[in-house]
């Protein structure tokens, strides 16, 4: 984790990260990795037991049992009821609230300030069009900014509880309990000021990392997918 590094040379406009919040993040962020090979003799299956069952399969465990626990729909089941309890935690709540933490500040690639559209948005329906032919032209870089922006960028904050400062960042695509499970790759080609390879999207910094170039990738590959 980035915010467990030692190297402190790269600044930021994050606030500090205290000794109290860093602890919070680290009991949250691994409080699946303590294991017990008792797992399948508990009466109460939190989900922490069920990816216990996963990591360390017992021969008495019964594979319809765990479908049916992993695909319940009965959320009224206590042990559905005390794994959502971890949520509420002050654990919980530092996670939440720190996302930005979870994004290295180094070998970044800053990216122009996403523009503003003005065109409505009947408009953008009713012109959309798809093409099979293509200009073999260059993409200026503040295009994909603002492709990126739009696509999965931070937009907003918004409280977690009332009465504390707490605050969780909103992004441009939905998800459920604003967890963002999402890390978005593509492969950049003909961008201006930017080597064709491959490169993720940091949506905290409105910035890129360079994952690896590749001058020479056969575009063809890609093509199949189109």
């Amino acid at each position: 984790m980035p915010f467990f590094t030692k190297d402190k040379h790269v600044l930021d406009n994050r606030p500090p990260l205290t000794s109290e919040k860093a602890r919070q993040l680290f009991e949250f962020n691994t409080n699946h990795l303590s294991l017990s090979g008792y797992h399948h003799q508990t009466v109460l299956k939190t989900s922490k037991q069920l990816v216990a069952q996963h990591l360390m399969p017992n021969e008495a465990d019964n594979l319809s049992q765990r479908f049916l626990m992993n695909y319940k729909s009965n959320n009224n089941y206590l042990g559905f009821q005390a794994s959502g309890v971890d949520f509420f935690t002050d654990s919980a709540v530092a996670t939440f609230s720190s996302s930005a933490y979870f994004e290295s500040r180094e070998g970044i690639i800053p990216l122009p300030k996403p523009s503003k559209i003005t065109t409505a948005l009947s408009t953008c329906i009713t012109q959309r069009r798809s093409h099979r032919q293509f200009v073999d032209g260059e993409m200026p870089l503040q295009d994909l900014a603002n492709l990126l922006y739009y696509a999965c960028g931070v937009s907003a904050e918004a409280p977690i509880k009332d009465g504390r400062p707490d605050k969780v960042t909103l992004r441009n695509c939905a998800s459920g309990g604003g967890l963002y499970p999402i890390t978005l790759l593509f492969y950049a080609r003909n961008i201006n000021k930017l080597q064709n390879g491959f490169y993720e999207y940091l949506p905290y910094q409105h910035a890129l990392r360079c994952r690896q170039l590749s001058p020479e990738e056969n575009i063809r590959a890609f093509a199949e997918y189109g």
